[in-house]
C-alpha cells in the first residue's frame, strides 16, 4: 500500500524477469558436461548421450567458419553456454538492484511520512487498553467510530477509529486522504482546538487506522445553551467562549497555508471542565483554498455570536432575518433579544457590551461578503477591546505538564 505507480510497474518487470529466468528450460535446467553441452538427464528415460570428441583444434575464440565448411557442434554448443551466462549475469544483478529499490523506496517514504505527521505513534494495544478494549464509545459515523480512553499517565483522549478492517476496504485515496489529514493537524497547536495528540497505523497484526485527539468533557456548545445541560451559561461565561473562538479562528487563517473550518456551529463547539471552548478538529478542518473560505468562517462566527446572544435554536438566514427585523422594528430594544436564562447574570458595566458585540456579530453576517470584516484577526481586536478578554484568559485552565505527560506515555 501507498506505492506510486512507478513502483509497481519496477515490480511488475521485476516479475517478468524472475519468470523468463525460471521457465527458460536452458537458463536454469539441464547438465553440461566438460565440453559444454547438455546431456539428456535419465530421468526423462533415456540415457545420457555421450558426446562425440571435440576436436582439440577447434577454440572458442576461432574464426567462424565458412558457410561451406559446417560449424563444429561442440564449438557451438560452448558458445552457447557463453551466451547463456552473460544473460543470466546481468539479469540477476538487475532483478537484485530493483528489488533493493523497491524495499529503498518504502522504508524512505513511511520515513518521510512520520517526519510530516509531528505528533507521537501509539501502538493499537496501548489504545485499546486506554479504551477498555474498546467499549467506551462516544460517537459513530460511517467512516469512523469515537471512543474516549485514558492512557496510563491518567490523560483523557478520544480516540478515532475507521471502520475499515482490512486493506481490502481501505483504498490508496482513502489512505492518501488519512495521510494528509494527519499531516494537516498534526501541524495545528491552539488551547481553543481539540488538537491532535497521536495516531496508531498498523497493518500487520490488526489493520488499524486511528486518531488521537484531546478530550472535552463537558459536552457541546448546543447541549448547553439550548437544553441549559448540564449547566446554564452566564453572559460571563459565553463572552469568553467567543473569545477563545475567535482567537482560534485567527491563528488557523494565518498559518501557511491558511487552514479554516468546513463547520463551524454550535455542535462543533466543545467546552472544556471551566467552561473553555475547544473548537472540534476532527474530520472539520480543511486547506483554505479561496479567500470566499476565509469570509465563509467569518459569516459563520457571527452567527454564533447571534446564537449565543440569543439563545435560539435555528442559524443562517432564518436567525439573521430575525435579528433584523427586530433591531429595525419601532419597539426594538436590544435588552429583549438576549436569552431569558443570561438575562440577570448581566451586571451593570456589562451591558454597553451586548449591543456592541451585536453590532460585531451584524457586521460578519452582512448579506455582502465585500461589507465583512476583512479577517478573523479584525473582529478578535474589536472584541478584545471591549471585553479585555487576552488569549490566556480565554484558554482552558490546563496543567503545564500535559504534553509532557503525553509524550512520555505515548512512547511507553
Amino acid at each position: 500500500m501507498g506505492l506510486q505507480r512507478s513502483e509497481i510497474f519496477s515490480s511488475w518487470l521485476v516479475v517478468l524477469l524472475v519468470f523468463f529466468i525460471y521457465h527458460h528450460p536452458k537458463l536454469c535446467y539441464g547438465r553440461f558436461n566438460e565440453d559444454g553441452r547438455t546431456l539428456q538427464s535419465e530421468s526423462n528415460g533415456g540415457p545420457a548421450v555421450a558426446p562425440p570428441q571435440r576436436n582439440p583444434t577447434v577454440s572458442l575464440w576461432s574464426p567462424v567458419p565458412s558457410p561451406s565448411a559446417p560449424e563444429p557442434q561442440a564449438s557451438s554448443q560452448g558458445t552457447k553456454k557463453l551466451i547463456y551466462i552473460s544473460i543470466c549475469i546481468p539479469v540477476g544483478f538487475m532483478v537484485i538492484l530493483a528489488i533493493c529499490i523497491l524495499v529503498f523506496k518504502h522504508f524512505r517514504k513511511d520515513a518521510i511520512d512520520r517526519a510530516s505527521i509531528a505528533v507521537p505513534v501509539f501502538q493499537r494495544s496501548q489504545l485499546q487498553a486506554a479504551c477498555e478494549d474498546f467499549s467506551n464509545v462516544i460517537g459513530s459515523s460511517p467512516e469512523f467510530v469515537s471512543y474516549k480512553g485514558t492512557l496510563s499517565g491518567g490523560v483523557e483522549v478520544a480516540v478515532l477509529s475507521y471502520v475499515a478492517k482490512s486493506a481490502k476496504e481501505w483504498s490508496r485515496r482513502s489512505e492518501s486522504q488519512f495521510r494528509n489529514k494527519m499531516a494537516t493537524l498534526s501541524r495545528l497547536n491552539h488551547k481553543n482546538l481539540v488538537n491532535l495528540v497521536g495516531y496508531c497505523r498498523e497493518d500487520r497484526t490488526s489493520f488499524t487506522r486511528m486518531m488521537v485527539f484531546e478530550y472535552a468533557p463537558n459536552g457541546s456548545l448546543h447541549d448547553h445553551l439550548i437544553h441549559g445541560m448540564p449547566q446554564h451559561l452566564s453572559w460571563a461565561d459565553r463572552i469568553r467562549i467567543a473569545m477563545g473562538i475567535a482567537y482560534c479562528l485567527d491563528y488557523i487563517h494565518n498559518l501557511k497555508p491558511p487552514v479554516v473550518l468546513k463547520n463551524l456551529q454550535l455542535d462543533s463547539i466543545l467546552l472544556t471542565d471551566d467552561c473553555a471552548a475547544k473548537i472540534s478538529s476532527i474530520d472539520n478542518i480543511i486547506i483554505a483554498k479561496t479567500s470566499e473560505d476565509l469570509t465563509n468562517n467569518v459569516c459563520q462566527y457571527g452567527i454564533l455570536l447571534l446564537q449565543m446572544i440569543s439563545g435560539r435554536l435555528e442559524g443562517g438566514e432564518d436567525l439573521i432575518t430575525w435579528v433584523t427585523d427586530y433591531l429595525t422594528g419601532e419597539k426594538s430594544v436590544v435588552k429583549d433579544l438576549i436569552n431569558s436564562m443570561v438575562i440577570n447574570s448581566i451586571r451593570e458595566q456589562q451591558q454597553y457590551h451586548v449591543s456592541e458585540i451585536l453590532s460585531i456579530a451584524m457586521d460578519c453576517v452582512n448579506p455582502d461578503p465585500r461589507k465583512r470584516p476583512a479577517s478573523m484577526g479584525d473582529v478578535m481586536e474589536r472584541l478584545r477591546e471591549i471585553t479585555q478578554i487576552k488569549p490566556d484568559g480565554a484558554a482552558p485552565k490546563l496543567s503545564p505538564l500535559w504534553w509532557a505527560e503525553l509524550e512520555i506515555t505515548s512512547t511507553e
